[in-house]
């Protein structure tokens, strides 16, 4: 009798140290601890790389200071828009930048700069066929203030992925100019719009 209390015992004991081990060997989920790479930006269902080197300091909620790793005259921010916003065009978009990175006297017609349309990047974004960011590049002498902005198609307004990038520098600086395109060419290159979460199975044209 007491021999079968004791195998008993024992092989409850066994059971338990079994669970123990089952249960440190469970995992974490990966999407729950997987941190954004250092230079990538993630807006909700957006994403796409800024160059090595460069660092992202946050301006506010979505909000990034694109700092490249040598000094010069280039000033750089994205700015990703919230899923639930509304639609702001692009005059709207252009002050915004304008105020922020200190040229909104500049943009008024008394001012005399001139505006043209320019492709952030002479290839259009890595797999996405013609799909490309455009910016409105206004010019005073030197001073460049460019506003490079992505309306993406998509029907439903809360799975947009809108944004953009405004920058600053000067056309005589040839390290800023080269920092600037050095900046489109890895968002070009790594500019990628996904299916929310909650709504996987939901693909953009």
């Amino acid at each position: 009798m007491k021999a079968r209390t004791f195998l008993r015992a024992l092989l409850v004991a066994g059971m338990g140290m079994v669970s123990v081990g089952c249960a440190a060997e469970v995992e974490t989920p990966v999407a729950a601890t997987r941190l954004a790479p250092e230079g990538r930006v993630l807006c909700s269902n957006l994403q796409f790389d800024i160059p090595k080197g460069w660092t992202l300091e946050a301006a506010g909620e979505t909000r990034w200071r694109l700092l490249p790793p040598q000094a010069s005259s280039y000033q750089g921010w994205v700015v990703c828009s919230k899923r639930d916003a509304q639609d702001v065009g692009t005059d709207a978009i252009v002050s915004e930048n304008a105020q922020h990175l200190g040229w909104s006297e500049k943009i008024l017609p008394a001012a005399g700069a001139t505006m043209k349309l320019v492709p952030f990047n002479n290839a259009p974004i890595a797999g996405m066929g013609s799909f490309n960011i455009y910016c409105k590049q206004h010019a005073l002498a030197d001073d460049r203030l460019e506003t490079c902005w992505w309306t993406d198609p998509y029907p439903r307004r809360e799975q947009r992925a809108d944004g953009y990038i405004g920058e600053r520098w000067s056309e005589t600086d040839a390290l800023a100019v080269a920092q600037r395109n050095e900046l489109a060419a890895s968002v070009t290159r790594s500019f990628l719009i996904h299916p929310t979460p909650e709504r996987p199975n939901d693909q953009h044209p």
